[in-house]
């Protein structure tokens, strides 16, 4: 309808056609904002009670996919009747159209994984406890798991399956470094630390496999969150405390954003150094961190973890 309105204005004159661009992204967007008040409701009944809306997966994947749709439309839009000289008065009202369904496409497919993490929740509790050191059903259910729902995510278009991959690969590593700093078990050997960082670097290596397997045509990050967990793995299992300084030094050359309280947890997972020690080790090693003027140029993970 948009674009037989501005057709017929193209006829009549071009001060025309940028008053009609103009109403009609506006229009778009007023849409835009009661589309996201019906989703919201949506979403909200539906964790109500999760068997009211069966199709809530299948809804939310078009709903991501029509937020694309509205994206590729505007550009499309301003390819054919967008002339910079005499429209440049309409950018504000271009930009806000794109990021309206550009945060409105965020939100549904964040909605997504909500859904799916609900169903992981028990066995990212499970991650790093007495109960995991021999057994890989934790991981190996998360997996399956999130196969399961990927299997209707990969009906998300172009961008959009690319951005749930990493929004999921961050989740993922999210809950498990906050699992391993949760001082759910202490190990006491270094028999104990070994053992658990191997099959740490292992469950990496899984969740790595996994991301491959769902989608092996889009591209791998060159920072993945899951190097975080493999970063700290390396800690856990230093074989002494001068080996342990120099491995800290790493973590926290690589990651300058991981906080004193990170370090400390992860320290305290190890079981073999006191608490006046460990405050001692972390102060030592951000303070060496802030001398040498490291600072974090970009957000990592751990950002994300209380």
């Amino acid at each position: 309808m948009i674009d037989q309105n501005l057709q017929v204005a193209k006829t009549i004159g071009p001060d025309l056609v940028q008053k009609a661009l103009v109403l009609g992204m506006d229009q778009v967007n007023y849409f835009g904002k009661l589309y996201r008040e019906a989703i919201v409701e949506l979403k909200k009944k539906h964790f109500e009670d999760r068997n009211q809306i069966p199709d809530f997966t299948h809804h939310m994947i078009t709903i991501t996919n029509n937020c694309l749709q509205f994206q590729q439309l505007a550009e499309e839009m301003r390819k054919h009747y967008w002339n910079l000289d005499g429209h440049v008065l309409a950018i504000p009202n271009y930009d806000s159209l794109l990021q309206t369904f550009q945060n409105l496409r965020n939100e549904a497919a964040l909605y997504l994984l909500e859904e799916a993490f609900l169903d992981l929740d028990s066995h990212f509790q499970d991650l790093i406890t007495t109960k995991w050191i021999s057994s890989s059903i934790p991981i190996d259910t998360i997996c399956v798991t999130l196969e399961d729902y990927f299997q209707d995510y990969i009906h998300l278009k172009g961008k959009n399956l690319e951005y749930i991959i990493f929004e999921a690969e961050d989740l993922v590593a999210k809950r498990y470094i906050i699992a391993m700093l949760q001082k759910k078990i202490t190990f006491r050997t270094l028999e104990e630390r070994r053992q658990a960082a191997s099959k740490i670097v292992r469950e990496v290596e899984q969740l790595r496999a996994f991301f491959v397997k769902i989608a092996p045509d889009v591209t791998t990050r060159v920072n993945s969150p899951l190097d975080a967990i493999t970063a700290l793995a390396e800690v856990l299992k230093s074989e002494d405390l001068d080996i342990l300084s120099l491995d800290l030094h790493t973590l926290v050359d690589k990651f300058p954003d991981i906080t004193e309280d990170h370090l400390s947890r992860l320290l305290i997972l190890r079981g073999d150094i006191s608490r006046s020690e460990i405050r001692e080790k972390v102060t030592f090693v951000r303070q060496a961190n802030t001398t040498r003027g490291k600072v974090p140029t970009q957000r990592s993970i751990f950002q994300q973890i209380p």
